[in-house]
């Protein structure tokens, strides 16, 4: 069950976990009271009857979202129903908040593979049973005026990376 709150007309709020909140939220997102003293407002260009929270994201692995950067998750409840390559905000037992691309694998062995948007970092197994959220990206929050703050190494790594993806699909 998923703790959320609403407006006086009856209408779902998006709650904002603050980064001071983001601790917290692992060991209180299932909590009413923690939920409710959540931050809250309306986004008109969301759908009212689906459910969003606003997360913020923090370090390198979300490249090229900017540290800092406010990530808009819509609530998933049925897990077998995530295609493979969407990308999620995942809160985790033991990592917190990541924003990944999924693979799933919920019928193979009940788990999902993680890859990171930052091509330096690997794609990792995680089991269903240490997730305890996914929120389905949809849109993000900056407040910082935009650079182009991709480098070109990093531009280049990524695809490289890429070729060596087909590189080793082609050869199975």
């Amino acid at each position: 069950v998923l703790a959320t709150t609403v407006d006086n007309a009856n209408n779902e709020n998006v709650e904002f976990v603050p980064i001071k909140a983001k601790a917290g939220y692992v060991t209180g997102y299932h909590d009413p009271e923690f939920i409710g003293k959540l931050p809250v407002f309306t986004l008109p260009m969301l759908k009212s009857e689906k459910k969003f929270r606003v997360f913020p994201i923090t370090g390198d692995s979300m490249i090229p979202f900017p540290d800092g950067a406010f990530m808009i998750g819509e609530f998933i409840q049925d897990w077998t129903t995530i295609s493979d390559r969407s990308k999620c905000l995942v809160i985790t037992k033991n990592e917190g908040f990541v924003l990944k691309e999924l693979y799933n694998n919920i019928k193979l062995n009940r788990s999902f593979t993680l890859k990171s948007l930052n091509q330096e970092y690997e794609p990792y197994e995680m089991k269903v049973i240490d997730i305890l959220e996914i929120w389905r990206f949809k849109g993000y929050i900056d407040l910082t005026w935009p650079t182009n703050n991709i480098s070109s190494a990093n531009f280049l790594l990524s695809k490289i990376n890429e070729i060596k993806e087909e590189i080793a699909r082609l050869s199975k």
